[in-house]
């Protein structure tokens, strides 16, 4: 596996010892690698709901509230 070499100040290097400490993590490069899938995996939702809003936005302009939820209250009783 490829190495990166990180330096930190003390604070932070306390920190990852006391997660290591905690038994969670074998080792720093244990808990780094935690923090970098989470990290991912928040830029992916990060993508995923501006990609949402950008289709949003490009759908035009929205319809009245009042609208939305008198079709949802006829769709509903055609459905009972």
């Amino acid at each position: 596996m490829p190495q990166i070499n990180v330096s930190v100040p003390e604070g932070l290097k306390d920190w990852i010892e006391h997660q290591i400490g905690g038994g969670r993590y074998s080792s720093a490069s244990d808990y780094i690698r935690e923090l970098l899938r989470n990290d991912e995996r928040r830029a992916q939702r990060l993508a995923t709901l501006q990609a949402a809003i950008d289709e949003g936005r490009a759908s035009g302009p929205a319809r009245e509230y009042k609208q939305v939820f008198d079709d949802l209250r006829r769709k509903r009783s055609e459905a009972a």
